[in-house]
């Protein structure tokens, strides 16, 4: 196995049973997300987006049981998706307080889905992906810090 200067170890301390629960979870819910906005979709319209999320529902799915399932790859994605939501936060913020583009805005309305509940959605996950994110780069500190600390 690769060992990429020891990266899956550390992924792996990252990431105990309640944090690897917690993102797999997290990847679940954008995939519920995005299967609501399919069956949305489906209704209002039928276009080539309408692929779109069954594929992306499929691939959150296969992350959340890989993260679980402690793959290595997975938990390197989950790290880098994670910490990167930190400009999904600020995009949101942006969007609430600037207001909403007004091609989202109308994309959204013709699925059904109000766009300022969209957009706060879309803040709560990302908000709830960097605390996590935060937790993980916590995690990981406090593992190295104990093999630094281990007389053995």
């Amino acid at each position: 196995m690769v060992s990429l200067l020891g990266m899956p170890a550390r992924l792996r301390d990252a990431y105990p049973t309640p944090i690897r629960a917690a993102i797999s979870l997290l990847w679940l819910a954008g995939a519920l997300l995005a299967l609501v906005t399919t069956l949305l979709t489906l209704a209002r319209e039928a276009g080539p987006a309408v692929a779109v999320y069954p594929l992306v529902a499929a691939v959150l799915i296969a992350l959340a049981i890989a993260t679980w399932l402690r793959a290595w790859w997975a938990l390197g994605v989950s790290f880098v998706a994670s910490g990167g939501q930190v400009f999904g936060v600020i995009g949101s913020l942006v969007e609430l307080i600037a207001g909403i583009d007004r091609g989202k805005a109308a994309g959204l309305r013709a699925i059904g889905v109000d766009p300022t509940l969209a957009v706060t959605i879309n803040l709560a996950y990302a908000a709830v992906s960097c605390c996590l994110f935060v937790v993980a780069v916590t995690q990981m500190r406090l593992s190295a810090q104990c093999r630094t600390d281990d007389p053995s």
